[in-house]
């Protein structure tokens, strides 16, 4: 991996990785990577077409909100249609092709896993799989199978484990490496942040995918790009709630503010679901009436809820009301309707740390589940504190999460605005 600069920074993924390789990497861990509802087995299956193919978490979203869904409803989009071909049930498997289970005993909300080996062997194959234990080879039988995704790259009649056209890369979560001068990289999402360090202080730059294989740095704070999903920091909102605000919104969505949870059930940059969605809407609809306008005509049942001020929305959007959602919060105008949520959010917080990089981290846990943070033992430290959250239940599967938050505020000064977003 390198950094180009021609004009603007670009960041160009050009390694090589076998299958064998990715397995060797990928194996004994717990992968999360789209930071919702820990390491499911749909997180292998991302994980696998992003380091591999160099697609985007939003690439591998199930429209059912279930893992089957990659497979009954393939193709899902372009990218993937690209990448593989649809195999029934009784092909004979190649490792490196993907396996799809219905719902069933053996795989109550349905189930994918990567082939390690080549073949059927006494009615059941070889897999690579994920929850609810880490990443680890492991065999099942093909009761309610439903079929493999083979990628075109492997050839029609078996596979090569080599895959060297293809684009990689390490999604584990960073650390700082004082040999490269107090800088690393994390990718979260569709982002990738470059944290550096030096006798002048710390900062974090953004870097937003423009292609399968490069990523350029979002525009400074001082020249936001609104076309890219940016803005700066609302005045009203101090340095402690706006660095919060950055911290959620990159464990929950990317910094993303068009987010929404591949099972139709969270939105926005900090990712409210049920009830909370009629919130965070009527603040944008405050926030950007023409917004709201187009909104209203995509979504009229989710607006008539919000403009009734009252009522309950636990059901997923549709598809349309997704779609809806998406162009909504893609415009600049609406974002403050999602900064002001935040910040009521945040204010009606448990005040747990006077040490604001502390309250922040205990923040990601509380916001993920109020009820367990209130359970995480208290610490010293912020290495600690971020020990003591993932050692509470149902925190531990999160190591993605956490790593990524307090890889954040190890570099905040605890003063400064974040980088622009």
């Amino acid at each position: 991996m390198h950094i180009q600069r021609d004009g603007h920074i670009a960041y160009n993924c050009d390694m090589a990785i076998t299958f064998d390789d990715w397995i060797t990497q990928t194996q004994g861990r717990y992968w999360d990577m789209d930071g919702a509802y820990g390491a499911q087995c749909w997180d292998l299956w991302a994980k696998y077409c992003m380091d591999l193919y160099g697609c985007s978490v939003s690439d591998c979203i199930t429209p059912t909100g279930y893992a089957e869904g990659n497979y009954t409803r393939f193709p899902t989009n372009a990218k993937m249609a690209e990448i593989f071909e649809k195999k029934p049930a009784d092909y004979i498997p190649v490792k490196g092709d993907v396996a799809f289970w219905n719902f069933s005993g053996q795989h109550t909300g349905s189930h994918v896993s990567i082939v390690m080996e080549d073949g059927v062997h006494n009615g059941r194959i070889t897999v690579l799989s994920q929850n609810p234990n880490p990443a680890q080879r492991m065999t099942f039988d093909l009761t309610a199978f439903l079929g493999y995704l083979h990628p075109k790259a492997l050839g029609e009649g078996g596979g090569t484990s080599s895959s060297e056209s293809n684009p990689t890369g390490d999604n584990s979560p960073g650390s700082p490496d004082s040999s490269r001068g107090g800088a690393w990289i994390l990718q979260q999402g569709d982002n990738l942040c470059l944290h550096e360090s030096d006798n002048s202080g710390s900062r974090t730059r953004i870097f937003w995918k423009s292609t399968a294989n490069n990523w350029q740095e979002k525009a400074s704070q001082s020249q936001p790009s609104s076309d890219k999903g940016q803005s700066t920091p609302s005045a009203s909102l101090s340095a402690e709630n706006s660095y919060a605000l950055y911290v959620v919104g990159t464990v929950e969505a990317g910094l993303r503010w068009d987010a929404v949870e591949s099972n139709l059930q969270g939105i926005g940059i900090a990712q409210w679901s049920f009830d909370r969605r009629l919130q965070v809407l009527n603040k944008m609809r405050d926030a950007d009436p023409t917004g709201w306008s187009a909104f209203r005509a995509g979504a009229p049942q989710v607006a008539a809820l919000v403009e009734s001020g009252g009522g309950t929305f636990t059901r997923p959007l549709t598809a349309g009301e997704a779609e809806a959602f998406r162009v909504f919060a893609g415009r600049p105008e609406s974002r403050e309707g999602q900064r002001e949520q935040f910040s009521e959010d945040y204010a009606g917080y448990p005040q747990t740390y006077d040490d604001d990089r502390m309250q922040i981290l205990w923040v990601t846990a509380y916001h993920q589940s109020p009820a367990n943070a209130l359970n995480v033992p208290k610490a010293s430290n912020l290495a600690q504190l971020k020990a003591n959250i993932l050692a509470t239940y149902p925190f531990g599967p999160y190591t993605t999460r956490y790593n990524t938050a307090y890889s954040l505020l190890s570099v905040w000064d605890g003063k400064s605005n974040p980088p622009a977003f």
